[in-house]
């Protein structure tokens, strides 16, 4: 189960803001004890919904708990992007693609009615679980993912922004064909 109070929900100027203070640009970049902390929180994170759970049995569990993990493996993914430490963020980013990828291909296991429940998370709050969404049922709801991922291309979320930006200019071209 998700706490909630483990993922603020951030307005797009408190991202800007976060994003500049954790990763370092500006005047207000936060203090060596500050990043500190945030890396911590992070780790922590990351050890409770991705590595605390990587050998969960996903067909055992219910639709509903698929896709609460799919949020939660995107809500840690989007948490990871404030990594101050970019050897950390790689890996942790890399650890959430491939357990988000587990989900993604027990919801394409499960058919296209388990495919088409992640729509609901196309209103979530957070900008990197719907793009996760709409590239996980793109194949089975083709114009309300393009809707999405044409509403999040102009993201102030730089990875989803880029993201975005490169799944359609790829859709666009044929590079990429949804399954």
């Amino acid at each position: 189960m998700i706490d909630r109070e483990d993922f603020p929900i951030r307005t797009p100027q408190q991202y800007m803001a976060d994003s500049k203070r954790f990763l370092g640009s500006g005047d207000s970049s936060a203090t060596p004890d500050e990043k500190k902390v945030e890396s911590e929180r992070i780790d922590r994170l990351f050890q409770k919904y991705i590595v605390a759970k990587e050998n969960i049995d996903l067909k055992a569990m219910s639709l509903d708990e698929v896709l609460e993990r799919f949020e939660a493996i995107s809500l840690v993914e989007d948490e990871v992007a404030f990594e101050p430490d970019l050897k950390e963020d790689i890996g942790k980013d890399m650890a959430c693609h491939h357990a988000l990828e587990a989900v993604s291909n027990e919801l394409m296991a499960r058919g296209v009615e388990a495919r088409r429940a992640v729509l609901k998370l196309y209103d979530h709050y957070n900008e990197q679980v719907r793009l996760n969404a709409a590239i996980a049922s793109f194949a089975v709801a083709p114009e309300a993912a393009r809707r999405v991922m044409e509403d999040l291309r102009s993201s102030v979320v730089a990875g989803v922004f880029f993201v975005t930006t490169m799944m359609l200019d790829d859709l666009n071209s044929g590079k990429w064909v949804p399954d």
